[in-house]
């Protein structure tokens, strides 16, 4: 992992802290993660420090072929909302989905995307801190034509992409959770962030 820009924030996170990121250049890069981009879920926890400028990757993913995968992205410039971004370059379709859940500046949200490539459906859930479980956001099908290859580099931050804290990203998970099992991860954390 090479952390470039991020700052260690003490003010929330599991273990007491969180990385923080500028909007500008910031990133952390995990690199040599290997594993299919044809089925996996996505998630972390999110705190937006602006809410004006342009929409912007938080989580952003590499694939072995080109393919962009699935990105968690900081929509601006919709009433503040997360949404999740799926891209398959082999057939240039593209697929977005919306959290459908406004988020304060300075509030935690977590957000997940769960693609299951082999049936090409996809689902995005969230939950602020504050609230008792995960909502369940837009789902829809995919395009999985061609080989999907393998999850080859994360950037969480994405170079500028994100204006915040991000805290406990998990994306190595190569099955498509279901949404009780999301949940799980959520209420075990949430604790963290309030």
């Amino acid at each position: 992992m090479s952390v470039s820009g991020a700052t260690w924030s003490d003010t929330a996170g599991i273990g007491g802290w969180h990385l923080d990121y500028d909007g500008t250049d910031d990133n952390t890069s995990v690199t040599d993660t290997a594993f299919s981009a044809d089925t996996y879920t996505m998630m972390a926890w999110f705190k937006p420090d602006e809410a004006d400028g342009n929409s912007g990757n938080a989580i952003a993913t590499v694939n072995s072929n080109g393919n962009a995968g699935m990105n968690i992205v900081w929509e601006l410039n919709t009433a503040n909302q997360f949404g999740v971004f799926f891209n398959n370059a082999n057939s240039g379709s593209n697929l977005f989905l919306d959290t459908n859940k406004s988020v304060s500046v300075g509030e935690w949200v977590f957000v997940a995307g769960v693609a299951d490539f082999a049936s090409n459906n996809a689902v995005v859930y969230s939950g602020l801190a504050s609230d008792s479980g995960i909502s369940t956001g837009d789902s829809g099908t995919y395009d999985n034509t061609g080989d999907m290859g393998s999850v080859e580099t994360i950037n969480v931050g994405d170079n500028g992409g994100f204006d915040g804290g991000i805290d406990a990203p998990q994306y190595g998970i190569d099955q498509a959770l279901s949404q009780s099992e999301v949940d799980s991860f959520f209420q075990d954390s949430k604790e963290f962030y309030q």
